[in-house]
């Protein structure tokens, strides 16, 4: 249903802990998180997904064993429209506009027995409103992961995840 956020996907991979990613593309075009509060006569026409006004990756792995996968998107600031049936409809913000962006860069090494790599993840939203404080205006993750494979890719350790 996404493909361009699912090809090559297994590059911006960083798993840790049991379920977590440090990066997860879902988020990317989801649902927006405001909901109005509604007088008891009015109803709200709020948009089902967040729009993604652009996106672009670039993503691989050269001859020498060096992965690099990076990503940037903008999702749009999201409107409800508000109704009473009597009147002119009023608006509220209900997403802002959001960047999301992620880099991630492995290395092979001993004939991809050995993988070092790195990740840096940085969300970023224009919030105007004071009824959007709730969410946060920016977030930047990293992080640094190591793996070593004995006996024919048996065995592994992985450190850093």
């Amino acid at each position: 249903k996404r493909p361009f956020f699912l090809e090559g996907n297994n590059i911006l991979d960083y798993e840790f802990g049991d379920e977590n990613q440090l990066f997860y593309s879902r988020r990317i075009g989801q649902r927006p998180h405001y909901r109005p509060d509604l007088q008891s006569d009015e109803y709200s026409d709020i948009p089902d997904n967040t729009s993604i006004l652009s996106a672009v990756k670039v993503s691989g792995k050269n001859s020498r064993g060096l992965s690099l996968g990076i990503m940037q998107s903008v999702t749009a600031r999201e409107m409800a429209e508000i109704s009473s049936g009597e009147g002119a409809a009023r608006y509220e913000t209900v997403e802002p506009l959001t960047s999301y962006f992620v880099v991630r860069v492995q290395q092979d090494y001993n004939q991809a027995n050995t993988i070092i790599g790195g990740m840096i993840t940085a969300t970023n939203r224009d919030l105007r409103e004071d009824h959007l404080n709730f969410m946060t205006r920016s977030a930047y993750t990293g992080g640094l992961d190591f793996k070593h494979q004995w006996r024919d890719k048996t065995y592994y350790r992985p450190l850093g995840n």
